[in-house]
């Protein structure tokens, strides 16, 4: 899985970003991922993938990618924010399957 992370705070700030503010808008770019285990099986076609970004925890700190029909090395290229992330909050990124 490919991803870009950026906060939304100015690069021109000498401080650490725990010392800039408390929480922060993320945007997260998924950008692909490849050789994808095929969860269809053979006879079915290939997987379905779509990414869920998520804060563990926080049902409210999560988005999720479109879903890309029958490829196993699907390209996303999609944006998504998360409000109110913290210092010390914890991303998971989990590839799942349409059909499964």
């Amino acid at each position: 899985l490919k991803a870009k992370i950026a906060d939304s705070l100015p690069r021109h700030s000498l401080l650490p970003l725990q010392h800039r503010m408390a929480s922060a808008r993320l945007q997260i770019t998924i950008e692909s991922a490849s050789n994808l285990y095929n969860s269809d099986g053979i006879l079915a076609g290939k997987s379905d993938p779509y990414v869920v970004v998520e804060v563990p925890g926080q049902e409210s700190m999560k988005f999720q990618t479109q879903v890309i029909n029958n490829n196993l090395n699907p390209v996303w290229n999609e944006t998504g924010e998360i409000m109110g992330f913290m210092d010390g909050d914890v991303l998971q990124f989990t590839v799942m399957d349409k059909d499964t």
